[in-house]
């Protein structure tokens, strides 16, 4: 299964190529395993590095994680992600798959770390329709600055590293306690932050569609977007010359981490 889904995926990425699209087989962070309580168990093999970080549980606790890294690309790792759904589907159908115990897919999937910045400046927060020139899996979507973890990295870095390559905003007030959230499409766990700036000027950067993101508010725009009705903040973009599609919808994960933050707290 995984082997086909490889090959499908080598054999489109020249086309995705001549459509335009960077496709750069990147070192990235592997995720080993879950963020595993740190009194548990010995570190998974293949691991070089790991941080403790602080995450907040569904009680809305801050929980201590251990999160163990090795290294992989970014490419090696996408051209795998075809096969996942099934997998998790097939695996729950034998009994062996459970959402906190995902142990047998670990040593199959190239899991990849995310970052994902909430920089707010008073009611607003920063947004963006992801560049349909990229080659993951949010095309389109609306989302908010965000990346993938660097070999070595830790959390924090890449958040910060994050934010300054799409935004150009430096030296945030900056909430280390993350929030989790997944992605449903391929093998990631995204670490969400919310921050805070007093600059508003941002800078151009690929990532975007009309290279920028932009100032929304916050509870008049991004609230209803999470429950459905995307007219006010298409209404936003639309205004500042962005395009955008009626059906336009919030990245999965960045939906997830919102409403960790912003309403479950």
């Amino acid at each position: 299964m995984v082997a086909e889904a490889v090959r499908e995926a080598e054999a489109k990425e020249e086309d995705e190529r001549r459509e335009g699209k960077v496709l750069i087989n990147n070192p990235v962070a592997r995720q080993m395993a879950e963020a595993t309580p740190i009194h548990c168990g010995a570190i998974p093999a293949g691991s070089e590095y790991y941080e403790l970080i602080s995450c907040l549980n569904s009680s809305k606790e801050a929980v201590d994680l251990y999160l163990f890294t090795g290294t992989t690309r970014y490419l090696e790792s996408r051209r795998q992600w075809r096969a996942y759904k099934p997998a998790v589907e097939l695996l729950r159908d034998e009994g062996i798959y459970k959402s906190k115990g995902e142990d047998p897919l670990y040593g199959i999937f190239h899991y990849v770390p995310g970052v994902m910045d909430f920089i707010t400046n008073g009611d607003r927060v920063l947004a963006g329709v992801r560049s349909r020139q990229l080659a993951g899996t949010h095309m389109g979507m609306l989302s908010f600055p965000a990346g993938l973890v660097k070999p070595g990295e830790t959390l924090d870095d890449a958040a910060m590293r994050q934010l300054n390559e799409e935004s150009g905003i430096v030296f945030p007030e900056f909430n280390r306690d993350a929030v989790e959230a997944r992605n449903p499409d391929a093998p990631q766990t995204t670490y969400c932050f919310r921050m805070a700036t007093k600059q508003l000027e941002v800078r151009e950067t690929f990532e975007a569609e009309g290279k920028t993101f932009i100032w929304v508010n916050l509870q008049d725009s991004v609230m209803p977007a999470l429950e459905g009705d995307v007219k006010p903040l298409i209404k936003e973009f639309r205004k500042r010359g962005i395009e955008i599609t009626d059906d336009v919808r919030i990245a999965p994960d960045a939906a997830e981490g919102l409403r960790k933050f912003f309403i479950e707290r």
